[in-house]
């Protein structure tokens, strides 16, 4: 039983999870440390400031987000079709309009 439970928790799925969330709970502590200290530092004008620049870049991460999981949907249904050119060719597209 206790094999199967390591097996089970050493299985890359679940390793790699764990790993995710750690980060992102990490993540979480500093961002709400980055808020009580900015809010203690700052005068009232700064910190609304610097909320609404936040604001900016959380609105504008959900488009990304949107484009990033469409080209993921999409280059594993090509992988999976082993459509190998048009795969190529999306990645080239992506690399030259990143450094345009």
């Amino acid at each position: 039983m206790i094999n199967k439970a390591k097996e089970f928790i050493f299985s890359p799925a679940i390793y790699g999870t764990l790993i995710v969330s750690i980060g992102l709970i990490i993540g979480s502590v500093f961002a709400y440390l980055l808020q009580f200290f900015l809010g203690r530092l700052l005068s009232t004008e700064q910190f609304g400031t610097f909320n609404a620049l936040l604001s900016v870049g959380n609105i504008a991460s959900v488009p990304i987000g949107i484009l990033s999981a469409s080209l993921i949907k999409i280059s594993s249904e090509l992988l999976g079709k082993g459509d190998f050119e048009k795969l190529t060719l999306i990645f080239w597209k992506i690399l030259f309009y990143k450094y345009i």
